[in-house]
C-alpha cells in the first residue's frame, strides 16, 4: 500500500539523508591520503551525482526546478506546491519520452527536449540510456521520486555548507598573506550578482528565460572569476540560484538596500545612467517595505 507523503515526512527525509551523507563522506575523507583530492571526490559522486538521484531524466530536471522556485517565493509553501504540479511534470517527462522514442526510431523531425539535447552534449548519453532512465523515473513510487528529491536538497546542502567553509579558509588564508586587504575594495558574490543583474537589465536580457539561465550562469561564473566543474553543475551552484531571484539576492531588505547603495556609485561614475535609475527604484522599494 502507498504511503502518502507529507511535507513532515519530506523534511524528515531530507535531515535523515543530510546525516547519513554528510557521516559517509567525513569517514572517507578522514581515511584517504590525499584529503583535499578526497574532498572534491566524495563531494562530487555523495553531494553532486548521487547514484539514486536521477539527474538526467526530463522528470528529475522539472521537479528540481520546480521545487526551487517555489521555495525561492515562499519556503513553507514549496513542498505543497510541488506536489499539486507533480501530474504536470509526469506529462512533460511522458511528453518528452514520446518524442525521443519517436526520434530514436527515425523521425528526426521531432523537437528533442533540451534537457536531453544537453545531456548528450554535455555527457555523452545515449538515446537509448536516456529512454530507460525516462521510463524508469515515470514507473516510481511518488515516495521514491521525493526521496530523490530530498537526497537532491540534502548533498546540495552538504555541498554549499562545506563550500562555505572551503571559501572561509581560502579568505583565511589569503587575510594571513595579505593584511593590505582589509584597505581595499572588496565585493561578496551576492553584491556582484546584483551588479551583474542591473547592468544585463540595462542590456534588454531577461534572466528568467529558463533556457538562458545555464548560459548566463556560466557567463557570470567567467566575469566573476569563480571556476566550475561543468555546466550540468552550475544549477547547483550559488550564483545560478541568485539569478533566479535577482535581484532580492538576499532575504533581508536592509542588507540589500546595503548592497545597492555599496554598488551604486561605480555605475554612476561610468555613466550607466540607465542602470543608476534602476537601482534607485529598488532603492525605494527597499525603503518602502
Amino acid at each position: 500500500m502507498s504511503i502518502k507523503v507529507t511535507k513532515q515526512i519530506f523534511q524528515k527525509a531530507i535531515l535523515e539523508y543530510y546525516n547519513t551523507l554528510k557521516k559517509g563522506y567525513l569517514f572517507e575523507v578522514e581515511k584517504a591520503t590525499n584529503k583535499t583530492y578526497a574532498k572534491k571526490h566524495f563531494q562530487q559522486i555523495l553531494f553532486l551525482e548521487n547514484e539514486l538521484v536521477p539527474f538526467q531524466t526530463v522528470f528529475f530536471d522539472e521537479l528540481k526546478t520546480t521545487y526551487i522556485h517555489h521555495y525561492f517565493l515562499d519556503s513553507k509553501t514549496a513542498f505543497d506546491n510541488t506536489i499539486d504540479f507533480l501530474n504536470q511534470i509526469k506529462n512533460i517527462s511522458k511528453n518528452a519520452l514520446n518524442n525521443v522514442v519517436e526520434f530514436n526510431n527515425g523521425n528526426k523531425e521531432v523537437m528533442l527536449n533540451d534537457w536531453y539535447v544537453f545531456q548528450m552534449d554535455t555527457n555523452q548519453i545515449s538515446l537509448k540510456h536516456l529512454i530507460e532512465l525516462e521510463n524508469k523515473v515515470l514507473e516510481s513510487t511518488t515516495e521514491n521520486i521525493i526521496g530523490a528529491l530530498a537526497i537532491y536538497l540534502a548533498g546540495l546542502k552538504l555541498i554549499n555548507e562545506f563550500e562555505n567553509d572551503n571559501n572561509k579558509n581560502s579568505e583565511e588564508k589569503e587575510n594571513m598573506n595579505n593584511k593590505s586587504i582589509k584597505d581595499a575594495f572588496s565585493f561578496n558574490q551576492s553584491e556582484q550578482c546584483l551588479a551583474l543583474y542591473f547592468l544585463m537589465k540595462s542590456f534588454g536580457i531577461n534572466l528568467r528565460l529558463k533556457s538562458d539561465v545555464t548560459k548566463l550562469s556560466a557567463l557570470y561564473h567567467l566575469i566573476m572569476g569563480v571556476s566550475f566543474q561543468s555546466y550540468k553543475k552550475l544549477k547547483d551552484t550559488n550564483i545560478y540560484s541568485k539569478i533566479l531571484i535577482a535581484p532580492q539576492v538576499v532575504k533581508s531588505d536592509k542588507t540589500l538596500l546595503k548592497y545597492l547603495n555599496k554598488i551604486r556609485p561605480f555605475f554612476e561614475d561610468s555613466n550607466f545612467t540607465n542602470v543608476v535609475e534602476q537601482i534607485d527604484k529598488q532603492i525605494e522599494n527597499c525603503i518602502k517595505s
